[in-house]
């Protein structure tokens, strides 16, 4: 029987993320963060927010809890129910929007999710990157990560130039283009934000200047009351000493809307868990209602499309190799209690955050697999063909001879254990691919289009815009996440 006192104490290093909000909440038990020279204490139901750029040295739960942190755009309704550093108290309405920015983060990158950022769903399309904007450019992004890292570096715009092999003139306009700031005023708002850091971890002004490339206090202090509105020290007397303040904006966030997960096939077995509200699976043949407290799993090459009704809630709990022995036919709802819901949370945490037992090992969650799932690995000719690359060129007359079965017999199988054709399938297979290279990788479009096996670019980019209305190109410049996060050594691996 499951208790509290089962979960590991979970915890993390240091880390610097650039280009997102960090949340931090409690929902069981107690956690501590440290940022600076100040360790806070956080109770059950509470939470703090810790704005971009900020270096928190670690963040460590006790046996028994459930803490969760999850990356946020600084405009994000639910950010205002808190100043950033305080501690405030997680009421329900609150506690939901948590849970929801939660789901809007991980889902769109269960395959990868390592540190990732929340998926705006807002129909105005807010800025992601809150006000420090990080280029998109591949080129340019070598000198933003310099002056992130090194703020207090001596190269100039005109060494970067060399080195980058673009004109001066070329590196502003692209920053222009991409961040509403020239090169020079990107440096600038870019070394104030990092001193901001210093500062909270109990550097002196003059220390926290020269630390970002400030040869004397004046020329400091103007540049930060300009970005900042408060001089230096005024900000330090201003900053958050530990207090709990009580949350007063709940009223003010907005209603959890209805939206919808774009349809995937997997590589790897999914196990998803409806928090709140209700949401319905598409398997192809029929549609999966999922009421709160349920849960489904979601066999490796089933294709899919969720859609999540207003107030609704569906979190990732883990994956499973996609080898074990889990078909189509296992696919039962399940059920968990209010007590199973925060081990729920718990799991999901340690598999797609950083905040995990140590030393991490990776929870296995094959005991929450049906019982009628045995333990033997799955081999049969539809596995073959669901667990072949992405980029596999075989067609079905290819693998009806390679298997030695008529062809119209295997489409047969094949629909019924996927839930579709084997065109659209394949297709499918391939879109959830581009989609991850084109928004958490670097890969160009025509490297990306051989990945995926077409013979051109134009084939691919052809499929691509028929499917989401967008062109490779124009999707990666909506939707490429451009974290830069500092991690703690032993997290690098």
């Amino acid at each position: 029987m499951f208790t509290l006192e089962s979960l590991e104490p979970c915890w993390h290093g240091r880390i610097t993320i650039h280009g997102a909000d960090h949340i931090l909440w409690v929902s069981v038990g107690v956690a501590r963060i440290s940022i600076g020279s100040n360790v806070l204490r956080l109770l059950t139901d509470q939470a703090i927010r810790i704005e971009s750029g900020t270096t928190v040295d670690y963040v460590a739960s006790s046996q028994g809890s459930v803490a969760t942190s999850v990356l946020v755009n600084s405009d994000s309704p639910v950010c205002a129910s808190f100043s950033p550093g305080v501690v405030v108290s997680v009421d329900e309405p609150l506690r939901r929007s948590l849970l929801r920015s939660y789901s809007n983060w991980v889902m769109p990158h269960i395959d990868t999710c390592f540190l990732g950022c929340e998926i705006n769903s807002d129909e105005d399309g807010c800025n992601l990157y809150c006000d420090l904007v990080i280029p998109r450019n591949r080129t340019l992004r070598k000198w933003a990560e310099d002056v992130l890292n090194y703020p207090d570096s001596k190269r100039t715009l005109a060494d970067w130039s060399s080195i980058l092999g673009l004109s001066s003139r070329s590196m502003s306009r692209i920053c222009v283009e991409e961040t509403g700031l020239t090169c020079r005023a990107w440096q600038a708002k870019a070394r104030i934000r990092r001193s901001m850091s210093f500062l909270a971890e109990g550097y002196s002004v003059r220390e926290a200047a020269k630390s970002v490339g400030y040869e004397d206090y004046a020329s400091f202090s103007h540049a930060f009351s300009k970005e900042v509105g408060l001089a230096p020290r005024s900000w330090l007397k201003g900053q958050n000493t530990g207090s709990v303040a009580i949350n007063t904006n709940s009223e003010e966030l907005l209603p959890l809307l209805s939206y919808s997960i774009p349809s995937r096939v997997n590589d790897f077995h999914l196990l998803l868990w409806q928090s709140c509200g209700v949401s319905r699976v598409d398997l192809g043949d029929r549609i999966v209602k999922l009421e709160r407290g349920q849960t489904l799993w979601i066999p490796s090459g089933v294709w899919h499309a969720i859609h999540v009704e207003s107030g609704g809630i569906i979190i990732p709990v883990g994956q499973l190799s996609g080898h074990l022995f889990l078909r189509r036919h296992h696919m039962k709802v399940g059920a968990v209690s209010d007590l199973e819901a925060l081990k729920f949370l718990y799991l999901s945490t340690v598999n797609y955050t950083i905040l995990r037992p140590y030393p991490f090992v990776k929870n296995d969650i094959s005991r929450l697999l049906p019982v009628s799932v045995v333990s033997s690995i799955n081999c049969s000719p539809v596995k073959k063909m669901m667990d072949a690359e992405c980029g596999d060129i075989r067609s079905l007359a290819d693998w009806s001879l390679e298997l030695g079965i008529e062809r119209g017999k295997l489409a047969n199988m094949f629909e019924r254990e996927s839930g579709c054709s084997w065109g659209y399938w394949k297709r499918e297979k391939r879109m959830t691919a581009a989609r991850h290279f084109l928004s958490d990788t670097d890969r160009s479009v025509s490297s990306i289009s051989r990945r995926l096996g077409y013979s051109n670019v134009s084939g691919f980019s052809r499929s691509f815009t028929e499917v989401h209305g967008v062109t490779p190109t124009e999707f990666r410049e909506k939707n490429y996440l451009p974290l830069l996060v500092d991690l703690p050594p032993d997290l690098h691996d």
